[in-house]
């Protein structure tokens, strides 16, 4: 899957955030952000918050994001 093709890539991409920046943000490895974006792996709760935060976005939003990426 195209990372841009993501829906929580693009929630981070409109925050003006590289994948580096927000995995730096989220202190999480980049590999493991870019996981979760493609879908492939789970993201715990707390990090669905902190991305709430660091996307300037609302909690709903980024699980809908979440959910919808996991569905891909």
């Amino acid at each position: 899957m195209d990372p841009h093709g993501s829906a929580l890539a693009k929630l981070r991409v409109d925050a003006d955030l590289s994948i580096l920046a927000a995995a730096a943000d989220l202190e999480v490895a980049e590999d493991q952000l870019s996981d979760i974006e493609r879908g492939t792996v789970s993201a715990p709760t707390w990090l669905l918050a902190n991305m709430a935060r660091v996307y300037r976005a609302s909690p709903h939003v980024v699980v809908k994001a979440y959910l919808a990426d996991r569905r891909g």
